[in-house]
């Protein structure tokens, strides 16, 4: 049973580091795009 909940627990904390990471990147993307939209606009 213990060997189960660890195995549980590290699958949830793997899973919760890699929706983190995506969430991290889908805003990194974001405040690129956002930087390129002003640049294009100021240079415009």
């Amino acid at each position: 049973m213990k060997v189960h909940s660890k195995l549980v627990f590290n699958s949830s904390l793997f899973l919760g580091a890699g929706l983190m990471g995506i969430l991290t990147m889908e805003t990194a993307v974001r405040f690129l795009v956002v930087c390129a939209q002003w640049l294009q606009f100021l240079v415009s």
